[in-house]
């Protein structure tokens, strides 16, 4: 690289801040650029609680969820 930057004329200095640029470029363009990041900003549902019993809510899941497998534990008959 010192040969070289003697044949140009060109201070190796020179050269090599080029040659640093370049390859600076060059990976810049092998990588995609990342755009800005995605932000979600929250939004308020309401309090739940009030409006729904949990109990009443699980007791419910676990009657379905009975009733499936007393299905599904028939159709195997």
């Amino acid at each position: 690289m010192l040969a070289f930057a003697h044949q140009r004329g060109e201070s190796f200095k020179n050269l090599v801040n080029r040659n640093r640029m370049i390859r600076a470029s060059l990976t810049s363009l092998a990588q995609p650029r990342r755009g800005a990041r995605y932000g979600l900003e929250p939004a308020s549902m309401g309090d739940a609680t009030n409006r729904v019993d949990l109990v009443e809510a699980l007791t419910l899941a676990d009657h379905l969820e009975d009733q499936d497998l007393i299905r599904k534990l028939e159709q195997r008959k």
